[in-house]
């Protein structure tokens, strides 16, 4: 924490431990499910949190790093160079979420859906993606005109295991088939 400290510093920003409701919100997210939370952290308002974490039947601790928002409807997106400096502090990514926004509803008729709320769960993985929903992000954010959101998450391979190419490559490989499915997904919906 010290050193993401000091990158926050550095550009003239904080971390906010939070204890409000908005830590209740955020730790139901995916990411922190079946974990407990010991201390979350938001760097100010850019959603970009931190968070300790532990299982609850082991004594084992993980610490998870969120980058929310990379593109903004109602405000700006956290600066690039200093997720660059935090993704470069934590050294690992263990997943990346894709998004594509449409004006028009998508056409979800190919798919075997599973519904919670106003939210279309794709209800099987699809080749490097793991769930993949589509839901109706003007409705979730409160905006002035329709906008229709597809997402799914990408897990990513631990990139700090042994393996006979270097990180980079391996990152790029499993991002370019995350690409390459998430569009197979978008042509199926639209």
């Amino acid at each position: 924490m010290g050193l993401l400290k000091s990158i926050a510093k550095n550009h003239g920003l904080k971390w906010r431990k939070m204890q409000d409701t908005k830590e209740i919100k955020v730790a139901g997210r995916y990411e922190f499910r079946g974990l407990k939370i010991i201390n979350i952290y938001e760097l100010e308002n850019l959603s970009i949190f931190y968070a300790t974490t532990k299982s609850p039947n082991s004594c084992d601790k993980k610490a998870v790093i969120e980058f929310y928002g990379l593109r903004q409807y109602h405000k700006p997106a956290p600066p690039l160079d200093l997720m660059a400096e935090l993704l470069d502090a934590v050294n690992n990514v263990s997943s990346i979420d894709l998004c594509y926004d449409s004006r028009t509803p998508f056409n979800l008729g190919a798919f075997e859906i599973i519904r919670h709320g106003s939210t279309a769960y794709v209800k099987a993985e699809f080749g490097a993606l793991q769930r993949i929903y589509f839901y109706d992000k003007a409705l979730k954010n409160d905006l002035g005109s329709p906008l229709y959101r597809a997402e799914a998450t990408a897990p990513i391979i631990d990139l700090n295991k042994p393996a006979l190419l270097p990180k980079a490559e391996r990152l790029e490989l499993q991002l370019r088939q995350a690409l390459s499915d998430f569009g197979q997904i978008i042509n199926l919906a639209v």
